[in-house]
């Protein structure tokens, strides 16, 4: 584990807007504040997700969004992209330039994007070394562009897996993670074992909580924080040795699931499952 110094309140608590898919950005702002969280993660508004063709439709111009941020209490903590580590497209690299360039305007400092590959088969020699120049290219453009913010690799995929994880972690060169727990835990995988192989990388946490019964995407079922089946306690107890500044983030996926409750019904458990985090 690492040598972070242990946090004496609860963490900074931030949610995805993927559980509000359909608000819009003043609307994000007033429910993150009344529900006492300290930032947002940006991924979707007003019923779409938000990508850079977007920007200008979805987001306010930056001096209006700097101001609604500070006037609500606000800091956004994270954007969600698109682009993958491990399998991408031609454009992506464009992409990620475009999301760094509003992140920076508006004090972001974490661009998220995917690890992608599969959690049933390591990434081959071949995806590896083009990884590899995916990350020196990003790091060339960093530095020319002279930008603040970053990116972090969520666990979604590939790296579920922990056997895969340690594979990719030790190819490639120091990155980022944002440590999508459910992910982990719904993958077999032991959240104190994974943890001490992120835990010196990771910036952001995404929670959330299911039970096991097919629904019509999953093989389970997202349910409210605190009523499932995902280890709440264990977790908690993991994250008194986190940086710091790392959000834990409710990710309630209503914009991909949208059966489920309306993120106003549910919050109010992920603030009580997370309160005695500290």
């Amino acid at each position: 584990m690492n040598d972070h110094i242990t946090p004496s309140s609860p963490p900074p608590r931030c949610y995805s807007t993927l559980g509000s898919p359909k608000f819009t950005w003043t609307e994000v702002l007033k429910f993150a504040q009344s529900s006492g969280l300290s930032s947002v993660e940006i991924r979707c508004l007003e019923g779409g997700v938000v990508e850079p063709a977007k920007f200008d439709a979805l987001l306010p111009a930056t001096h209006q969004a700097k101001s609604d941020l500070a006037t609500h209490g606000l800091t956004l903590a994270m954007m969600g992209t698109s682009v993958k580590l491990l399998d991408r497209t031609e454009d992506e690299l464009s992409n990620l330039k475009r999301f760094a360039q509003v992140a920076d305007e508006l004090d972001c400092p974490w661009l998220r994007i995917f690890d992608g590959g599969s959690s049933r088969e390591s990434p081959s020699d071949v995806t590896l070394n083009q990884t590899r120049e995916f990350l020196s290219q990003w790091s060339q453009i960093r530095a020319a562009e002279d930008f603040r913010c970053d990116i972090a690799v969520e666990t979604h995929d590939a790296m579920a897996n922990l056997v895969i994880s340690r594979a990719v972690v030790a190819a490639l060169p120091q990155f980022n993670v944002l440590w999508d727990t459910h992910h982990t835990w719904r993958s077999g995988e032991d959240l104190a074992e994974y943890y001490d192989l992120v835990s010196d990388r990771t910036v952001h946490f995404h929670v959330k909580d299911s039970v096991d019964r097919p629904s019509k995407r999953k093989p389970f079922t997202y349910v409210e924080p605190g009523t499932g089946e995902f280890p709440w306690a264990e977790l908690g107890s993991l994250l008194k040795d986190r940086r710091p500044d790392a959000r834990v983030s409710f990710e309630w996926e209503q914009h991909w699931n949208p059966e489920l409750a309306n993120i106003e019904s549910v919050m109010p458990a992920f603030i009580r499952m997370t309160d005695d985090w500290s």
